[in-house]
């Protein structure tokens, strides 16, 4: 079938859009393009490949072994025509737009955006940011779909298809009101386990990792803390404690400007290790200049976010 070269890109980007959402009427929104079309350049795709390319199953439509092994072929040929068009090594930061998106916990925002905010306004003033929380369970799905752009967190495991540099490392601390009418100077396990906790994870954080390891750790000693409250930003903790008999683990970068004043901070009476923050980003931004940037500021301002 005879194809010019500019038709022939807009194919292979609806192609890679009709295998991601497995819906037409999803890919067509993804390329910003009617329904009728997208069904139209599917049309053109099965013809071009002599494959079905989707097919309907009993949970809907999904991808040919073809089109799938098509799709890991496509992708890196995008990749390498949107180097070999796009990339220079250079940018101006001054004359750079676009919105980039950022998926973060409140508690992360707080602490790296002042700094950010103040490099951002200085380099780049043209281009948006936004920072929300969201599953990080499902990291690489959205930095792969484009849902976001970069990830900023504590992942346990982090999926091999992402890239990623450690931004600074945490420890975790347990803190009581300096009031506290049982706990005074130090924290033993079982006084840990006595008084209920304010837990970090109430709505919209859905997957609070780093409160999973505390009670997976706890559960290999055949323990558990109570929970009083869950709360949806740790940076909450610290003025509830204060008030209350109530504890939390939470990071000693956020507990230590509070100590002596109105809380007591504590090492853990068990063993946690080093939570290492880290920026997540995916093969798709990883050459975009204005992208790179923006990772080396935010690696830029991390040291100050480090150990207290």
């Amino acid at each position: 079938m005879a194809i010019n070269r500019r038709l022939y890109l807009q194919l292979l980007a609806h192609f890679d859009a009709l295998v991601t959402e497995k819906h037409v009427t999803r890919a067509a929104e993804k390329m910003g393009i009617g329904q009728p079309a997208m069904s139209g350049a599917l049309s053109r795709l099965r013809e071009m490949f002599n494959d079905p390319i989707l097919v309907r199953t009993g949970s809907g439509m999904e991808p040919t072994e073809r089109a799938l092994l098509l799709a890991q072929q496509i992708n890196e040929a995008m990749r390498l025509i949107e180097d070999a068009v796009s990339h220079d090594g250079s940018v101006d930061l001054q004359e750079a737009d676009g919105h980039y998106r950022v998926l973060a916990s409140e508690g992360i925002a707080h602490l790296l955006l002042p700094q950010l905010m103040r490099l951002v306004r200085a380099k780049a003033p043209n281009i948006q940011l936004s920072f929300s929380p969201g599953d990080i369970r499902v990291l690489n799905n959205v930095l792969r779909d484009g849902d976001a752009d970069l990830g900023i967190g504590f992942v346990r495991n982090p999926p091999d298809s992402l890239y990623h540099t450690v931004l600074y490392h945490q420890r975790l601390v347990c803190i009581a009101s300096i009031d506290h009418p049982k706990i005074q100077g130090t924290i033993s396990l079982d006084e840990l386990l006595a008084f209920p906790h304010v837990v970090w994870g109430g709505p919209p954080v859905p997957y609070p990792t780093m409160e999973v390891l505390i009670d997976e750790l706890l559960a290999e000693r055949q323990v558990s803390r109570k929970v009083g409250l869950r709360i949806p930003t740790f940076l909450l903790a610290p003025e509830i404690v204060a008030t209350t008999d109530m504890l939390a683990i939470l990071p000693e970068r956020v507990a230590r400007p509070h100590e002596g004043k109105s809380l007591q901070v504590f090492q853990l009476p068990f063993n946690v290790g080093s939570i290492d923050i880290c920026l997540y980003w995916h093969e798709r931004r990883h050459r975009d200049p204005v992208h790179a940037w923006l990772r080396s500021a935010i690696k830029q301002v991390a040291p100050e976010l480090g150990e207290y």
